[in-house]
């Protein structure tokens, strides 16, 4: 059994670049780990026997409980279960790895989800389409955009199927950078090539331009959908009634 004892993985140079808003390249934020101190560790992660198959299965049905059940887990428990997992052989499927990845997501640890995909790299872990949706949304929500498109070549060398989910992180992050415009030309973009694109990545870019006072360009797109393929659903049409609320208090 491996002894419990405190481990810390640093990155200032990362961190501090995502903080500041400089631009690192992809390698150095996956080379080197962001900043964790793990502290306390769940039972049942602490009494795992990797070897032995009840053990392993217990423990994975405690993972899926747990990241069902986020108010009862801490991350410092998420980092512990994770070293575990890494410590099984032969390893789990990619499955828990991304329930775990998709709970620190949710935490809003997503410098953190970085760290845990390069040790996962590292263990020669091959990552899954929900894995890189991850992935791309935790950059796009650290204001890391360009990183996210760098996943979403590493999406397409790998003959991942794009999803909504993909283009939708996307489109996201551009608006949440305030790149408005760029999220218009790659939904546009999405469209004329036929990648999948749903009411939600349609409604978020219609978002983005209403917070940013572009009320005649998101009522023009809402049109097109209407004579579209993609048809508006009431949660756009409650947008819309805000749109023409604005016009007229203009």
């Amino acid at each position: 059994m491996r002894a419990s004892a405190l481990s810390i993985s640093s990155s200032r140079t990362a961190t501090s670049a995502i903080q500041n808003g400089t631009n690192p390249s992809q390698s150095s934020l996956f080379s080197h780990p962001f900043a964790i101190i793990r502290i306390s560790y769940s039972n049942i992660a602490a009494n795992l026997n990797p070897d032995d198959e009840f053990s392993r299965t217990q423990f994975l049905d405690s993972l899926k409980y747990q990241c069902n059940n986020l108010e009862k887990m801490k991350l410092d428990d998420a980092l512990n279960m994770f070293d575990q997992m890494l410590l099984m052989r032969p390893f789990p499927s990619i499955d828990p790895f991304n329930r775990l990845l998709g709970a620190v997501s949710r935490m809003r640890h997503y410098s953190t989800v970085v760290d845990l995909y390069r040790r996962m790299n590292l263990a020669g872990i091959k990552p899954h389409r929900v894995t890189l949706n991850t992935l791309i949304n935790c950059y796009c929500h650290l204001k890391r955009v360009d990183l996210g498109f760098a996943v979403l070549g590493e999406f397409l060398k790998r003959g991942c199927k794009l999803d909504p989910v993909t283009m939708t992180a996307l489109i996201k992050g551009l608006c949440f950078v305030g790149d408005i415009s760029g999220a218009v030309v790659l939904l546009k973009k999405i469209v004329e090539k036929g990648y999948p694109a749903d009411v939600i990545t349609h409604s978020t870019v219609i978002n983005g331009l209403c917070k940013a006072g572009k009320v005649q360009d998101a009522l023009e797109m809402l049109r097109a959908m209407e004579t579209g393929n993609c048809r508006p659903n009431t949660t756009i049409y409650i947008t819309r009634s805000s749109m023409v609320f604005a016009e007229v208090a203009c």
